[in-house]
């Protein structure tokens, strides 16, 4: 059991420490968090997740636990993650959007070109400011998705890879605190007609605020994604195609609107060009060593057991076996026959 849930313990791990660290990192960087706001508004839906995945658990409902436990999950796993970002950035380090323009620059991107495209196409516009938002919503539901077709094991990776990434970007982030493409190309001076520029300047208020205060009340109500550099929707949209390649109706479906959410992240995100491949390639490292870490969780000296319609049937196997045991002791009397039987040669028996 501990080697085939490997995933899920890990995961378990993964929140625990998260929670464990946050009071020294509060205490170290003056962020702190009102938890009250945060519990009262998501209480209700923690309590009905742990009682329901508690439940189905005890009845060896598997699938039913794994779906309950990955949105329970992946909402406390929000909490850490999003103070991480805050804590990061209250370290206050040099800007470096002159570094990350220059970059853009070096490798021939021409920014305002790629805005006027988006903007001159309204449905592309619209199309593409769907898949930006469609981030919490792909995380939760890939996952669940996952579970409820008999892979719970990858649906609690995925999760476990979020959280990572999430950490991962947030360390790297300490050295590139940027205040975003719009900021730097003057975006508010030139406004697109249907780019919803909302998303990509919501953020500053709060990138400024837990810059320059001395200390910084972390309200869940009014928090924003205040990474730039690299971008975590470019590295999600990396996990969520993975996490869906092995469902086959929806593998290339979510290859196309994460494609999109990706590119969405210039557009509507405000990242430059740089920060899309910085975030493939941290989604590929982090991707491809947890992948490692729970691979070990398979004993290879026993079958995999991926979900639970393979128990299932081993216990219908079980049971037949019983079955036939206690026919045998309830007829002695036809012990040397059916022995002969087992053991006559295969023609034999086919004859």
């Amino acid at each position: 059991m501990i080697f085939r849930d490997k995933p899920r313990f890990l995961l378990i791990a993964l929140i625990a420490t998260s929670y464990a660290l946050m009071v020294p990192l509060s205490l170290a960087t003056a962020v702190t968090i009102d938890v009250y706001q945060w519990l009262l508004s998501l209480s209700p839906f923690l309590l009905s997740c742990l009682t329901l995945a508690a439940f189905a658990r005890h009845k060896r409902y598997l699938r039913i636990s794994s779906i309950a436990e990955c949105f329970l999950f992946g909402v406390l796993l929000g909490l850490p993650i999003l103070f991480s970002t805050y804590a990061a950035m209250k370290l206050d380090r040099p800007l470096a959007d002159a570094w990350l323009h220059q970059i853009d620059q070096a490798v021939g991107l021409d920014w305002w070109g790629f805005i006027r495209m988006v903007d001159h196409h309204s449905l592309l516009a619209w199309s593409l400011g769907i898949a930006y938002q469609s981030f919490g919503f792909q995380l939760m539901g890939i996952a669940m998705v996952l579970c409820a077709v008999g892979q719970k094991d990858r649906g609690y990776t995925m999760i476990l890879c979020f959280g990572v990434i999430g950490y991962c970007a947030s360390i790297i982030a300490i050295w590139f605190p940027a205040q975003s493409a719009y900021v730097t190309y003057q975006l508010a001076n030139h406004p697109p007609l249907h780019i919803n520029t909302s998303l990509g300047y919501g953020f500053l208020e709060q990138f400024h605020a837990v810059r320059s205060q001395s200390t910084f009340m972390l309200e869940t109500s009014k928090a924003a994604g205040i990474l730039t550099f690299p971008s975590v929707h470019a590295a999600c949209a990396v996990l969520y195609s993975w996490g869906a390649w092995s469902i086959k109706p929806a593998r290339y479906p979510i290859l196309g609107l994460n494609m999109m959410m990706a590119v969405s992240a210039m557009s509507h995100g405000s990242h430059y060009f740089i920060d899309i491949p910085a975030g493939f390639m941290l989604a590929a490292c982090v991707i491809a060593f947890v992948s490692a870490a729970t691979a070990s969780s398979l004993n290879p000296a026993q079958p995999a057991l991926q979900n639970d319609a393979y128990l299932q049937r081993r216990k219908r196997r079980a049971d037949q076996a019983q079955c036939d045991q206690t026919g045998r002791a309830s007829h002695p009397e036809l012990q040397p026959a059916l022995i002969a039987i087992e053991t006559a040669p295969a023609h034999s028996k086919a004859g």
